[in-house]
């Protein structure tokens, strides 16, 4: 995200989904679907009083069209996927995600699963996003051996696409 903000001019504003998450949220996962559904709503009003200043949104993170696609959003959106392979995504969450064993017991606490489901879910959800995202005709790009900065100019090439179109 900070490499997006230094290339993009001040016609974008660029957010992270979860910039609304709560504690309570993540200690209680039987919450996530509807925050998420009122998070997405969140971010298309902003998206929406940006477009009447001429400015794109950007919202980073996980967000299925299924679920926007429940909305009634009347102004113009795009999916982009940042994808990475089902053994990036084990390597990513085994040495970050479940490096330490408070990390794995705040997991069962939140989840109610092992790392190993929990892996197994992300896989599978993964997948479902990959199918979503090729419904709404998106972007998908694989980003499974790419540094921060080649992700960056793969979405800055891809936002350059899209303002071109018409």
């Amino acid at each position: 995200m900070p490499l997006l903000k230094e290339s993009l001019s001040d016609d974008f504003e660029i957010h992270d989904f979860d910039e609304k998450l709560t504690k309570e949220v993540v200690m209680n996962v039987r919450l996530l679907d509807d925050w998420r559904i009122e998070t997405i709503k969140y971010w298309i009003d902003v998206a929406r009083e940006n477009l009447k200043l001429n400015k794109s949104t950007i919202v980073i993170g996980l967000i299925y069209p299924s679920e926007v696609g429940q909305l009634d959003v009347q102004i113009p959106y795009y999916f982009c996927l940042l994808d990475v392979s089902n053994e990036k995504i084990q390597e990513r969450l085994m040495g970050k995600r479940f490096s330490s064993p408070e990390k794995i017991v705040g997991l069962k606490e939140a989840t109610d699963q092992t790392p190993e489901e929990f892996i197994s879910e992300n896989k599978y959800l993964m997948e479902r996003l990959r199918n979503e995202i090729k419904v709404v005709n998106g972007e998908i790009v694989d980003t499974t051996e790419d540094t921060p900065e080649q992700t960056a100019n793969k979405i800055l090439s891809w936002i350059s696409h899209v303002k071109a179109s018409p």
